[in-house]
């Protein structure tokens, strides 16, 4: 099993959701959310607000799941339906890989120009915390898209509407993304941007273990005619015929029966 950079794994968690429309005006400011209140020119709500638990986990080599529950709208709820269900809190879920390239700023004067106009005035850039980025994620399965068995993976994936955004980034764990996309309760197409916060990458330790390691796993199953399955008791996680006992210092190991 192998890995590549380790900087590459995160654990992401969305801070809100605020969808803008498409196109937009000349001379909206983007990102939008950051000069809400006090500076509002669409007279859209004042408020981001985040309607879900939406976490992201991405490995080393960059596959991902990305899980969106809705929050509760009764006190009987529970916040998270850990113990599964009702399918109606599921939003969206989705697994695949992600792709980022370094890309200019689009709105270099921190709002969208006419760019007729815009060749008349000197070359202006905004400073971020790092490079930013154009990402793009395909997905390998998608609760909102139906995996149809005569279709291989790579037909799948591209027969998927496109899922990338402009990746402007805040500070060293906070990075606010702007897209556009189809509104897949309109069919419409609109814009939008999303805060992620980067969590704290934890590991498991056992006891008197002063750094223990952390591990990025993924497993792909595209033959489904052969049925694996992943089973976990206490320390072991087994799939098909392949164990991982977390006490072995050792990688996948294969066993009978």
């Amino acid at each position: 099993m192998s890995t590549t950079d380790p900087s590459n794994a995160s654990i992401s968690r969305r801070a809100y959701f605020y969808p803008l429309p498409h196109p937009l005006p000349y001379s909206t400011p983007v990102p939008y959310t950051f000069g809400l209140p006090a500076t509002n020119p669409l007279n859209l709500p004042a408020t981001p607000v985040e309607p879900t638990h939406t976490l992201v986990l991405t490995s080393t080599r960059k596959a991902f799941v990305d899980i969106r529950i809705f929050k509760p709208t009764h006190p009987d709820e529970p916040e998270l339906p850990n113990e599964g269900g009702p399918r109606e809190r599921l939003d969206w879920a989705f697994a695949g890989s992600s792709h980022s390239v370094p890309t200019n700023d689009p709105f270099p004067r921190g709002v969208v120009e006419n760019p007729l106009i815009a060749r008349q005035f000197p070359e202006q850039h905004r400073t971020w915390h790092g490079q930013v980025t154009r990402a793009k994620w395909s997905h390998w399965l998608d609760t909102r898209h139906t995996l149809l068995p005569h279709l291989s993976p790579t037909h799948y994936e591209s027969s998927l509407p496109s899922d990338e955004g402009v990746m402007f980034p805040v500070n060293a764990t906070q990075t606010l993304e702007f897209g556009e996309g189809v509104n897949p309760f309109t069919g419409n197409m609109w814009a939008y941007e999303e805060f992620w916060t980067d969590q704290e990458v934890e590991a498991t330790p056992k006891e008197g273990d002063a750094d223990p390691p952390k591990w990025s796993v993924v497993l792909r199953l595209e033959a489904l005619e052969h049925g694996p399955e992943i089973l976990k008791e206490g320390g072991t996680v087994r799939y098909w015929d392949y164990v991982w006992v977390c006490e072995e210092k050792v990688a996948w190991r294969e066993i009978l029966g």
